[in-house]
């Protein structure tokens, strides 16, 4: 089966919401004590999918079908010392993981983020996510920062 990564447009909106529902679905049941159980989501990407500052990628396979896709974006701001690129969401179909995609998602935001002179990629996942870290770490990226969540309804 051939895979092309392609950058979204316009058309793949409905297409990209789904695939956005199905990792918060996917996220939620495992991982997201603070993420929505059966949240829709509807035009989450037509705000930005033509923003240069925003990267939006898609993997499709032979028969046309959206099968995954990469969110990242950067911002420069005054506080910025170094630029850096933030992955923000990724996610495959499961029956279209563990068949290289992920890398090849995350290598053509690799370039895009030095096509934009950035300087670092920052990426995160749920700690329990141990499919996600394994993906990550073999693509080079390090612990750097940890992020706690404090439950305000205990």
């Amino acid at each position: 089966m051939d895979i092309t990564i392609r950058n979204a447009n316009n058309n793949d909106l409905d297409a990209l919401d789904a695939l956005l529902n199905g990792l918060l679905d996917y996220e939620s049941k495992r991982y997201g004590r603070n993420l929505k159980q059966n949240f829709e989501i509807e035009n989450q990407f037509k705000r930005v999918i033509e923003d240069k500052q925003t990267h939006i990628i898609l993997a499709e396979n032979d028969s046309h079908e959206i099968i995954g896709y990469l969110y990242g974006f950067y911002i420069i701001t005054f506080s910025s010392v170094i630029s850096t690129a933030n992955k923000a969401d990724i996610f495959i179909k499961e029956n279209y993981r563990h068949q290289g995609i992920g890398k090849r998602l995350i290598d053509n935001f690799k370039d895009w983020a030095i096509d934009n002179n950035m300087k670092y990629i920052t990426i995160s996942a749920f700690e329990a996510n141990d499919q996600a870290l394994s993906l990550y770490e073999k693509e080079g990226f390090e612990d750097y920062k940890k992020t706690l969540l404090l439950d305000l309804n205990r």
